[in-house]
């Protein structure tokens, strides 16, 4: 036996543990032993940095206060810096769903490749959308308001957070289905698409629900139909598109966390069970759902499956509709 084992051993014995415990409880006990970057790949304030630390606060106690929140604005400056960061489970991101279902179909050489440069960790939270009127608009229902613009063809304008944004191929997306002629305007964010809508600049808009409740409880707006396959838990009596005769339709926004890809399986597998327990808890799920943020804790694998599937997704209302190129 080698001296070094032979004092492996030796201490082994005197702590009573096995030489196997001895070797593999300070890694296992390490991490994390120093602070772990929460980068958010999103402004300072909005829903994705407010959902990432609504999270990052409900982690347990030994955990949550090695964790430092980093918002960077541009994701397609910041993704790229943590794919190339050590993959040491010191280096998380949290991102909203397009960066990693949409930009891949419509930027030519996208600095980062969703699939090959991340790990998938968990599933955080979704976010519902719902298409919302301006009162002088005659239409009590989505079937009405599709009703109208086909009687009048390239009247109807509509509003949406941006170009290429969820918010926009999700009209698309209703366009589509519909073979309704319509009118983009976009804005800077969903809120002033919103301040638009109310001012009567544009018909109508389909954003996240968050962005139209202060109007829609005012009376400023009328809500016609929320986006997601099943209703708002949050505006409960407002249908579905699906329901009003568009059946299969299901568009929203969901929020993630990543790792650098290599990073090793036991540290992916001890954040992921840390954050979905944390998204969960009935705290947080409450104070998500407070923000018109529905909680979900879902783990890697269902985060791969609903990445791939909402990427097939959007990819096809793309091409379909040739959003990329307007």
């Amino acid at each position: 036996m080698s001296i070094h084992r032979y004092c492996l051993y030796t201490i082994a014995a005197a702590a009573g543990v096995t030489p196997m415990a001895a070797s593999s409880a300070p890694a296992e006990q390490a991490y994390p032993a120093k602070p772990v970057r929460l980068v958010v790949a999103a402004v300072a304030g909005g829903t994705v940095d407010i959902v990432a630390r609504m999270i990052a606060n409900g982690v347990h106690e030994d955990f949550r206060r090695h964790i430092v929140v980093e918002p960077r604005p541009s994701p397609l400056v910041t993704l790229p810096l943590v794919a190339k960061s050590t993959p040491d489970g010191y280096t998380i991101v949290a991102t909203p769903s397009e960066p990693f279902v949409i930009a891949p179909h419509l930027v030519e050489k996208l600095p980062y490749d969703p699939i090959r440069d991340f790990a998938p960790v968990s599933l955080a939270a979704a976010v519902s959308f719902m298409l919302a009127v301006h009162p002088s608009v005659p239409a009590m229902s989505l079937r009405e308001l599709i009703a109208i613009v086909k009687e009048r063809p390239d009247s109807m304008r509509y509003g949406s957070n941006g170009q290429r944004s969820v918010s926009h191929l999700t009209t698309e997306m209703l366009r589509m289905v519909t073979g309704a002629v319509l009118l983009h305007v976009p804005y800077r964010g969903g809120p002033a698409a919103v301040r638009a809508l109310a001012s009567g600049e544009v018909a109508f808009v389909i954003t996240a629900i968050p962005n139209l409740m202060p109007y829609v409880r005012e009376g400023r707006l009328r809500a016609l139909a929320v986006t997601a396959a099943k209703r708002s838990s949050i505006v409960p009596d407002v249908p579905t598109v699906a329901e009003t005769g568009y059946p299969g339709f299901d568009a929203g926004q969901w929020y993630g966390f990543f790792v650098p890809r290599q990073t090793p399986a036991e540290r992916v597998n001890k954040l992921a069970a840390e954050l979905a327990r944390a998204s969960r808890s009935a705290g947080v799920a409450h104070s998500l759902e407070r923000q018109g943020v529905e909680a979900i804790g879902a783990g890697p694998e269902e985060l791969a499956a609903h990445l791939r599937r909402n990427a097939a997704q959007w990819k096809k209302v793309i091409e379909d509709t040739g959003a990329g190129r307007s």
